[in-house]
């Protein structure tokens, strides 16, 4: 097992991660997708769920919020903040900073006095002044970029960014798994097909150094953390299989309308996954990327 460690400093007031529970199987309810944009997953309560398992999970693995070693920020930028709860749990972190938050929709949560939200497509830019932020942080938008886009995106990160500001990228790899049966990977085959059609491309993850040095980041450090799925990995496998179990769900509707999946068919690939992955003791990697706008 080769999960990345480092130790943070403690944030008496962060949410306790929620008891795991059984995940259903998809039931085929009416999921709400948004349609002018080219984000791959739904927009709803479920998912808002599924990104709040998602966050306790990879906090638990990195020890902490972010790798990035901050001294005193006053201005921090989450993209595409999604739930919000990071961005209220670094509000809380660091009570002198502003922390500006940016998604298509802001998620109705009471929040700290310095929590501030904008409603904004972050793939017409940042709508931020140049050196702004001394912080900005950017996680799992892989489903909600088309590959031409990361480019640019990055751009728009070191431009708000301060000079000597730090960046932090962390997503997922894609569609690999290490250890995969044949009902996750038919999965992944049809997730490919999925993403291609919205001109998004699941192995830029990996590449993401390239695309950071190219826009003039300096000090790109990568970091891989490999996390357990399944009840074999301890608490965070287990946070980690309700996340992926409930991502799967989200594709049944894009399955059984777009690629022609009997319902009946997507379910059992969906009962399938879990013992699959519990059996081979599949794993999910993740990439975290650090740097900073240079001086």
């Amino acid at each position: 097992m080769s999960w990345f460690r480092r130790k943070q400093k403690s944030v008496p007031s962060m949410v306790p991660s929620p008891p795991i529970q059984k995940t259903p199987a998809p039931a085929g309810e009416e999921r709400r997708y948004r349609e002018d944009v080219p984000y791959l997953l739904p927009k709803d309560l479920n998912e808002i769920n599924r990104l709040e398992f998602q966050h306790f999970a990879l906090r638990a693995a990195l020890k902490g919020n972010y790798l990035t070693p901050l001294r005193d920020p006053r201005r921090i930028l989450d993209i595409g903040s999604g739930t919000g709860v990071w961005g209220r749990e670094i509000c809380r972190e660091f009570p002198q900073a502003a922390v500006h938050n940016v998604d298509l929709e802001e998620s109705a949560t009471e929040s700290p006095a310095n929590y501030h939200f904008t409603t904004h497509n972050i793939l017409e830019g940042l709508p931020f002044p140049d050196n702004t932020f001394d912080f900005v942080h950017q996680r799992l938008l892989l489903w909600a970029i088309p590959a031409q886009a990361w480019s640019p995106l990055i751009k728009e990160m070191l431009r708000v960014s301060t000079p000597g500001g730090c960046i932090e990228i962390v997503e997922g790899n894609g569609i690999t798994f290490t250890n995969t049966g044949p009902a996750l990977s038919e999965i992944l085959e049809g997730v490919k097909l999925l993403a291609k059609r919205r001109g998004i491309d699941p192995t830029i993850p990996a590449r993401l150094e390239v695309y950071l040095r190219q826009q003039g980041c300096i000090n790109v450090e990568k970091q891989e953390l490999t996390l357990p799925i399944g009840k074999w990995g301890g608490r965070i496998g287990a946070l980690m299989e309700k996340d992926l179990l409930a991502l799967i769900a989200s594709f049944r509707t894009p399955f059984t309308a777009a690629l022609g999946y009997k319902p009946d068919k997507f379910d059992r690939l969906y009962q399938s996954v879990e013992s699959e992955w519990n059996r081979l003791q599949t794993s999910f990697i993740f990439f975290i990327y650090t740097g900073q706008k240079s001086a």
